[in-house]
């Protein structure tokens, strides 16, 4: 038989006794014979594999039966097989060696769940974004799309309209000290825009660090927009704001970013304040525009952080701080107890996750007791279809949609929608407004006053399945109260109930518009 010189070397290798167990003088023959009848133990997979590569493994495993889930339905046949491949991974991790190296902090784990009672927390993440910040390495994909668990010391306030939402921010950015991070779609040299792109220039005078991630399209650029944005990055570069930009492309064969925007908006003061909302820096979202916020402290707000921070050095952003040590402690201060309110933060990634549109499909339908409903992008049948299963399971069920909405396109399949509902027993309202402004561009769910999600995250196929989206969601029942009171029911109280003046023409539109969910 033919000796294989590189079996010979793995012996060699693998064998764990002395170096003189093997006598340099035997022959040949006798050494091959001699190795032969060693004992090397099997290796141990699941002990012995680096945890933080398993944690990889086990998370995408999660991710890709997840998001089968939502496009494929649970009795599809991939949706099937990814969910025994995952629930075979959980049972390998469960007998492992569970948690990376340099896991962070105890309130930024993720956790997994299958909805059988399994669970697992994973913590990798930490030594990634410890990577990125030292350049070693660039966030993926995979990498941020992160399953946050939910937390139970913050102090959460739900703010609805521009005339409580944009004071509250101002102040708590005018305060900061350390830090002030900024995520933002839709921003324009006009007004406004410069009035908060020079607070953040005096912040960044005054030695605070600044940072922006933006969505270059919804950044509004170039010279097309009367109030192209170009100007303020070039400020920005004097006065030292740091700045990063994601880019979507027009290019089809480019899967992971064609016609995938960054259409988060939020802001992190200190890193112990956030807002997570669906205002943009525009003067008309000043001036005109209900919208809605949540004001948020405790470890929710780690959470935005570091979810901010992979995407930022994802798209090229940098921090210098000197050494991780010292940006975990600007950027991730311990937070301590704000409160005793429930949050998390919930996540739309491109091709990887849709957490926040899975929350609006389960929530609502299994709605017993009521559903409150606002969105100026109210387009997607499976959320029509989901609104349609808690009235029937004996849900009071409240839609309210914008009486002057931005988007004709998009009005035209929202109405056809509306009508539908509306002839099933749904209260669907338009909001007016004190001012009658007409204008609505917030995205809020309340179910069984029990649930919460507020956010940037419309109920139209791009931010469903399309695009970035981030919203807060808590289980917290008197956030709940809070939101119901001062949010949900004030912009019923604001709106009129909705009628049908033509059914036919609405349907027409329906019909025509339907096509078209995917871009509008």
């Amino acid at each position: 038989m033919p000796v294989n010189p590189v079996a010979v070397l793995a012996l060699l290798i693998s064998f764990a006794g002395p170096a003189s167990a093997f006598d340099p003088a035997l022959s040949r023959e006798l050494f091959l014979e001699k190795a032969a009848g060693q004992r090397v133990p099997p290796p141990s997979p699941a002990a012995k594999s680096d945890p933080c590569a398993f944690e990889d493994e086990l998370k995408k495993a999660f991710n890709d039966y997840k998001l089968a889930l939502v496009h494929k339905g649970p009795a599809d046949k991939k949706t099937k097989a990814l969910l025994k491949s995952y629930r075979e991974l959980l049972v390998k991790f469960g007998a492992s060696e569970k948690g990376c190296p340099n896991r962070g902090p105890a309130y930024l784990y993720e956790e997994l769940e299958e909805g059988n009672g399994d669970s697992s927390l994973l913590g990798g993440f930490w030594g990634k974004l410890k990577a990125a910040y030292e350049g070693r390495a660039v966030p993926g994909r995979d990498d941020m799309a992160l399953n946050f668990m939910e937390t139970s010391a913050n102090s959460l306030k739900a703010l609805a309209g521009r005339e409580e939402f944009w004071p509250a921010l101002i102040k708590d950015i005018q305060g900061a000290r350390s830090s002030v991070v900024v995520h933002i779609f839709g921003l324009q040299a006009d007004e406004w825009g410069w009035e908060v792109a020079m607070l953040l220039g005096q912040k960044a005078r005054d030695g605070v660090k600044v940072h922006v991630l933006a969505d270059r399209s919804g950044a509004r650029m170039t010279a097309l927009h009367k109030h192209a944005s170009a100007e303020i990055f070039k400020f920005w570069d004097q006065v030292g704001v740091k700045y990063a930009f994601y880019d979507s492309s027009m290019n089809p064969f480019n899967q992971d970013k064609f016609l995938h925007f960054d259409h988060r908006k939020y802001f992190i003061i200190d890193g112990k304040v956030s807002y997570t909302t669906g205002y943009t820096l525009e003067q008309h979202m000043r001036k005109e525009m209900f919208d809605l916020a949540v004001r948020a402290e405790g470890p929710v707000v780690g959470q935005m952080q570091a979810s901010f921070f992979l995407n930022y050095f994802a798209n090229g952003g940098a921090a210098r701080e000197g050494n991780f040590d010292a940006f975990s402690r600007r950027y991730f201060p311990e937070p301590g107890s704000a409160g005793g309110m429930k949050a998390r933060v919930a996540l739309n990634i491109p091709w990887r996750q849709h957490r926040v549109t899975e929350s609006y499909f389960s929530r609502i339908s299994g709605a017993r007791k009521s559903v409150h409903v606002i969105n100026p992008y109210f387009t997607d049948d499976k959320i029509v279809a989901a609104l349609l299963k808690a009235a029937a399971n004996g849900a009071e069920v409240k839609v309210v949609l914008p009486l002057k909405p931005e988007n004709a396109l998009n009005s035209g399949n929202s109405l056809y929608h509306a009508y539908d509902l509306h002839k099933r027993g749904v209260k669907v309202f338009l909001y007016r407004g004190p001012e009658k402004f007409g204008r609505l561009h917030g995205k809020g769910l309340l179910v069984d006053d029990s649930f919460v999600s507020i956010g940037s995250c419309n109920m139209d196929a791009m931010a469903l399945y399309r695009n970035f989206e981030q919203n807060i969601e808590s289980t917290d029942a008197a956030f709940a109260a809070q939101a119901r009171r001062d949010v949900f029911e004030r912009a019923v109280a604001d709106s009129v109930p909705y009628t049908a003046s033509n059914p036919v023409t609405t349907y027409v539109n329906g019909y025509i518009t339907e096509p078209f969910d995917f871009i509008d």
